[in-house]
């Protein structure tokens, strides 16, 4: 809490199991469980490309709490709508 945290994600092709080295992997937060209070903090970014399949997302929560992050992978190729086919939600309490 109060600063900058860093969650690093494998992401997979959920069809091979291999590493999806070039999707766009954007992200939200949300103070709360997943869909309860749809208070997004800020609007959606980007994750880093690290390589490998593997993606680094950073942020700085202010407030104790659980946060959901809302993961969504548009794998290369595909249009903005096949992310909610490939959306992830990860729970996060920050102390």
């Amino acid at each position: 809490m109060g600063k900058e945290a860093q969650v690093k994600l494998l992401v997979l092709d959920k069809n091979t199991g291999n590493p999806l080295t070039d999707a766009q992997v954007t992200v939200g937060l949300e103070e709360g469980a997943p869909m309860s209070s749809m208070n997004m903090i800020g609007g959606m970014f980007d994750a880093e490309n690290l390589g490998g399949g593997t993606y680094l997302v950073k942020f700085t929560l202010d407030s104790p709490g659980y946060y959901t992050l809302h993961t969504h992978v548009i794998p290369a190729g595909k249009s903005m709508h096949s992310m909610m086919n490939n959306h992830m939600d990860i729970g996060i309490i920050a102390k």
